[in-house]
Order: structure tokens, then sequence, then C-alpha cells
């Protein structure tokens, strides 16, 4: 059984994502200034926050893919980035690890999304 899922679904505190990216730096001066690809990289982090819109995530590893024309630097352990929950999770992109207890997870979402008194 595979230890990564695809989810689309809702997130929790403390999943594990793990999804490849592109990396982009802007070339030439001025109003010709155009992003070029660069290179990609695999990067796997847990969340901290979800905001609706932004994931809050930690590092756990990052590997550098490919590079196009330059060496790119990884992402350091335990750096906090923010990247589009879009991005990661509902264009199907990332992949969360699977937990150990598939309905403790159910159940902690689950908590969050009832309605309060």
């Amino acid at each position: 059984m595979s230890r990564w899922l695809q989810d689309k679904g809702k997130s929790a505190t403390g999943d594990v994502y793990r999804w490849a990216e592109k990396v982009w730096k802007e070339k030439g001066r001025g109003k010709r200034k155009k992003p070029v690809l660069v290179g990609m990289r695999d990067v796997t982090a847990q969340l901290l926050d979800d905001d609706g819109r932004f994931l809050t995530l930690l590092v756990l590893k990052c590997e550098i893919l490919e590079s196009a024309w330059e060496p790119l630097k990884p992402l350091k352990h335990g750096e906090k980035i923010r990247r589009k929950r879009e991005t990661i999770i509902n264009k199907g992109l990332g992949h969360r690890a699977k937990w150990s207890e598939e309905g403790a997870r159910d159940q902690v979402i689950s908590e969050f999304l009832k309605p309060e008194d």
C-alpha cells in the first residue's frame, strides 16, 4: 500500500505533504523582466496552519530535481514557507503522507467542522 495519498479534501495540522515545484528567476531589466524557469525541486513539509487560501509549512526535506543554468539552493530544513493551498492540494500536485490511523485523522478534522453552539 502506498505511503502517499492524493488528497483534495480538508487538511489537518500536522499533515505532511510532498510536491514538486518549479523555481523561477526574473531575468532582464525594466519592462523586459520576464521570469525564466531555472529548475525544479522536490519539497516535503509539515502543515502548521491553513487559513483557507495559503498553507504555512515547515520544511522537512528539499531536493533539487534539475537545475537549468545555475546551481539552485534547496530550502533549509526547519524553514517556514507559505504556498497557495490551490497549488498543493486542489490542483493535485501534492501528495499527503498516510497517517497510521486514518480514522483518527478523520475524527480530528470532523471536530473542526462541527458548527459551534
